[in-house]
Parts: structure tokens; sequence; C-alpha cells
């Protein structure tokens, strides 16, 4: 089985905005947006990877030909809607998806989703399954959690370029003397 996640074309809504008022930046100040933008990303993908599954709606596809039967469960977390499914290249209709929805309570209730087809396939038959998975919109307190590790990031930088700028400024003076 291969799972291709396809994270090039994703949108993220966050706004810099929100980052900017988490992190207790002037809305006018700039100079840092590209910066706070790469510790967006970067806290997004290490909370993703944290929880084997996606956040930002992600386009997923798995290609398999070791099923047989009518119905499959596939173990990818935060299944979020069906784009397709075809069986030797040819596109199959009525298909059916059994998921949990989300909970904010129990983030490991939709680690899974079952796809049932209107007939059966044999093993070796080539199965793609296109869907989506993360949110369109992202729930309070994942972006809550996201918001809290962007200003993680920022408050780190500040505090070790201004250590670094005493500590020169440490080496400076002692050698002045």
């Amino acid at each position: 089985m291969k799972i291709i996640r396809d994270k090039k074309n994703r949108i993220i809504p966050i706004t810099l905005e929100q980052v900017k008022t988490q992190c207790i930046i002037d809305l006018e100040y700039g100079d840092e947006d590209e910066k706070l933008d790469r510790f967006l990303k970067s806290t997004i993908n290490t909370f993703e990877n944290y929880i084997s599954g996606e956040i930002l709606l992600t386009d997923v596809t798995i290609i398999t030909d070791d099923v047989s039967g009518d119905e499959f469960k596939f173990k990818v977390g935060g299944f979020s809607s069906l784009s397709g499914v075809t069986v030797n290249d040819i596109e199959i209709t009525g298909c059916t998806v059994i998921t949990n929805d989300y909970s904010e309570i129990d983030y490991s209730h939709n680690n899974h989703f079952i796809l049932q087809l209107p007939e059966s396939v044999n093993a070796g038959d080539i199965v793609k399954i296109y869907f989506k998975t993360g949110f369109d919109e992202v729930p309070s307190d994942i972006l809550d959690a996201i918001l809290r590790g962007v200003n993680d990031k920022y408050d780190a930088n500040y505090i070790d370029k201004r250590t670094l700028n005493e500590l020169n400024s440490y080496i400076i003076n002692y050698w002045d003397y």
C-alpha cells in the first residue's frame, strides 16, 4: 500500500494577525512577518508529525493491490471527505465511507476510516482511493495549541538573540580592559 499526501498547495486558515496577536507584536510591524510564517508552518508540521495526520486540509491518495472484498479499513487519521475511487483505472461510484466524526474531546476517535465498495474487488486489482484529510476550519483547541507553539518559537528566537548579544557585549567589554 502506498499513501501519497499532497501538501504543496494547502491553505493555512490561520492569519498573520492571529499569530502577531498571540506573540504580542504590533500588527503594523512587518519586519518579522516572514519569520513568523516559517514558525507557523514549522509548528503545524511538528503537530502533524506528532499526531501522524493532517491538521490542514490535504489531498491524499491510497494506492493498493493487496485488498480483496468490498470493505476495507484504512488507518489514516483526520478523514474529511471522499473524492473518488478507481479499480484498475475504472471509476467506482456508490462507495460509502464509515468514520467517526471529529471530537474535540477525543482526537483518537478519528484515526481510521472504513470504505465500502458497491462491488467486490479481487486481490491484485489496483485500487486507488482519493480523499481529503484535515480541517477546513481549524478547531479552536488545536488553533490555540498552534498559536502557542508559534509564540514559543518566537520567544525562544528572541531570547537566544538577546542572550547572544549580551554575551558579545560582555566579551567586547572584557577585551577593552
